[in-house]
C-alpha cells in the first residue's frame, strides 16, 4: 500500500512540475526505471542543490526502493529503511 502511494506521488510531483528542471527529473526516474541504478543515484546526488527538496526526496526514497528492494534476489530492508528514516518527521 505504501509502495502504490509512493508511485502515484511520484508520478503526480513529476507531472506538476513544470521548470527547467523536468528533463533532470525525468532522467533520473527513468535511469531508476531502467535498473541503472548506480548511474541514477550519481545524478541525482550531483545534481541535488538543482532540484526542489521534496522532488529529491520522493526520487532517493523511490531509488532506494527499486535498488534495494526489487532490483536484487536479496533484498536489502534495512538501507531502503535507512533512506526513509532521513524523511520522516518526529
Amino acid at each position: 500500500m505504501r509502495f502504490a502511494f509512493l508511485i502515484s506521488f511520484l508520478f503526480f510531483a513529476l507531472n506538476s512540475l513544470a521548470s527547467v528542471n523536468d528533463s533532470l527529473l525525468n532522467r533520473i526516474f527513468n535511469l531508476t526505471y531502467n535498473q541503472e541504478y548506480l548511474l541514477a543515484d550519481s545524478v541525482l546526488q550531483s545534481n541535488k542543490e538543482n532540484i526542489e527538496d521534496i522532488y529529491f526526496a520522493v526520487l532517493e526514497i523511490d531509488l532506494s526502493y527499486w535498488k534495494n528492494v526489487t532490483g536484487t534476489n536479496t533484498p536489502n530492508y534495512k538501507a531502503f529503511e535507512e533512506t526513509q528514516q532521513k524523511y520522516r518527521s518526529n
